[in-house]
């Protein structure tokens, strides 16, 4: 969430919502990489990791009215 709200102050509110699902999934991608590849993770580890991400940004997004 505070890369999404890094992202939104240095290039302004995405209006467009699926264009805001795109840079959320891209900074989750590279968050979950980059954990995967320093922790040594398997794909399963990999795949449950994206998918607790991504619901917890859902979650996050939609409690503060942006989603």
């Amino acid at each position: 969430m505070k890369a999404y709200e890094e992202h939104e102050a240095r290039n302004g509110k995405i209006d467009d919502h699926a264009r805001a699902k795109e840079v959320v999934a891209g900074l989750i991608g590279a968050f979950v990489g980059r954990e995967v590849e320093t922790k040594g993770l398997d794909f399963i580890d990999r795949e449950k990791a994206k998918r607790h991400a991504w619901e917890r940004a859902e979650e996050s997004m939609g409690n503060s009215g942006r989603w």
